[in-house]
């Protein structure tokens, strides 16, 4: 059997640096990051290819690798049998080769196939199970016997990558479920619109015709009668700030990018949900057509600020509207008396 160098067991200060660099790159956890850890490694121990693998039955994926060019990439399988990989899970610590031609795997399907002279690999353990290995090779025998620092190298990067895929997993599951919900949010809004839209309608009928029956017989009606019309206005009034407040409750649970918005329909639908006395007109004096703004948090200002406006109907109220600086500028004018005022909603 040929005879190695004996092993140096003393890391140098190259060795302790490349060490660090290898360890910051892994613990950022991304693809890119891996891969460059990887070949970061494979420059330090003089070796062609660096492969993070994922064990799925018999089959052997690569996952991240560093290689020749047009040799391996991510996503390729082979059976697991045929790589030193099914050796290292069975040992399941590291396994080194220094020459496979004069070691007892001599004959290993990987050697006849490949022709992979030297090697070094370990398991990986992901939150507690059996995932894949990391590993190092090449196609020429290795210049020397592997030492303590070279098993100790990969037993810290293999907690180091098993830390990383353990954050990815995390994040894939983080982002579905993100995903989930504001598919979910999108639903209940939706949800709330239909509502808001199918009751607010019969509800506004129902509150109109007890104003008539007041005002048409009001004055003949028994007390118990009064007090069943008040009840009956109170419980609409009521069941309004339900439903409104499903629509505010719906909207307000995911958060609200910038959007371009069309003005005038858009404060034709809110003028639509809310009370306006008859004789009351409401004019809106926009100096643009759309606004680039949050949508969920302009409709509740706008909303409130029309509600404020609808309050006063015997006024002829003007609302007007500016953006600047991230705020929304609301404007209600009677003529006749010159008055005005102006609010400044920040839309956030």
């Amino acid at each position: 059997m040929q005879s190695l160098p004996k092993p140096d067991n003393r890391a140098s200060a190259t060795q302790i640096e490349t060490l660090l660099q290898v360890t910051q790159r892994l613990q950022q956890g991304t693809d890119d990051a891996i891969a460059k850890a990887l070949a970061l490694t494979c420059t330090f121990l003089g070796l062609e290819f660096g492969i993070v693998s994922h064990i799925d039955g018999d089959a052997y994926i690569i996952e991240h690798c560093h290689a020749p060019e047009g040799t391996l990439e991510p996503g390729q399988r082979f059976a697991l049998g045929t790589t030193y990989c099914d050796l290292t899970l069975k040992a399941q610590d590291v396994l080194t080769i220094e020459s496979v031609r004069h070691s007892q795997h001599k004959g290993h399907p990987c050697f006849e196939s490949f022709n992979l002279e030297s090697y070094i690999g370990v398991p990986l353990l992901v939150e507690g199970q059996p995932y894949g290995t990391l590993n190092f090779s090449s196609a020429s025998p290795y210049s020397r016997a592997w030492n303590d620092n070279d098993r100790m190298l990969m037993r810290l990067m293999a907690q180091i990558v098993s830390n990383a895929i353990e954050r990815q997993r995390t994040d894939t599951q983080l982002a579905k479920t993100l995903r989930a919900l504001e598919r979910s949010n999108q639903e209940l809004e939706a949800f709330a619109q239909r509502v808001s839209h199918d009751l607010v309608a019969p509800l506004r009928s129902i509150e109109q015709l007890s104003l008539w029956l007041r005002e048409d017989i009001g004055n003949v009606l028994q007390d118990a009668s009064q007090e069943h019309l008040a009840l009956l206005q109170n419980r609409v009034g009521r069941m309004k700030n339900l439903v409104h407040g499903l629509l505010d409750y719906s909207r307000l649970t995911h958060q609200h990018g910038q959007e371009t918005i069309e003005l005038r329909p858009f404060i034709e639908d809110i003028v639509a949900l809310l009370d306006a006395q008859p004789g009351c007109h409401i004019r809106f004096d926009l100096q643009a057509q759309t606004i680039t703004a949050p949508r969920t948090p302009l409709e509740l200002a706008l909303r409130n600020l029309i509600d404020n406006a609808l309050n006063h109907p015997e006024r002829a109220t003007t609302l007007a509207q500016q953006q600047r600086d991230g705020f929304i500028r609301a404007m209600a004018r009677e003529p006749e008396r010159r008055w005005e005022r102006i609010h400044w909603t920040r839309v956030r």
